[in-house]
Parts: C-alpha cells; sequence; structure tokens
C-alpha cells in the first residue's frame, strides 16, 4: 500500500500568534459575559520547576515567568 502526501500544513508563526490572539479575545468575551470557564484540575498546565537550573539563564527566566503570568491569568493558579 502507498500513501502520497497530499498536502502539508503549514502555519506561518505571525499566523499562529494572530489566532491565539483571537482565540485569547473570545475567551475573554464569554468569561465576561457568561462567567470563569472552569478547567478540571487533570487538565490544567502543571507548574514549571522553580529549581530547573535552566532558569539561570535570564532568556529562560524571563520566559518561563511570562509562561506562569499568561497561566495564573487563565487558570488562576
Amino acid at each position: 500500500m502507498q500513501t502520497d502526501e497530499l498536502s502539508v500544513p503549514a502555519a506561518r508563526w505571525a499566523q499562529a500568534k494572530l489566532v491565539a490572539f483571537f482565540v485569547l479575545v473570545n475567551v475573554l468575551y464569554h468569561e465576561n459575559v457568561n462567567g470563569k470557564i472552569k478547567v478540571p484540575d487533570v487538565v490544567k498546565p502543571l507548574t514549571l520547576d522553580p529549581n530547573d537550573p535552566a532558569r539561570k539563564d535570564p532568556g529562560v527566566k524571563a520566559l518561563i515567568e511570562r509562561i506562569e503570568q499568561v497561566k495564573t491569568e487563565l487558570f488562576g493558579f
């Protein structure tokens, strides 16, 4: 059996950023109108290890702090 590759999805990072923005705007609107969206604990993102040696790198540290900030804004923890 031969499988032919017909197409490859090609999402550019600029498109991904725009999609992320519009999804976030829609989540914010929905929560404004309907109240907070309850996300079960079992599917919430894990907290990143504060003792990870990679945090010594200033760029990585800033990225992790931003990720934690976004997580807190979205999930409240």
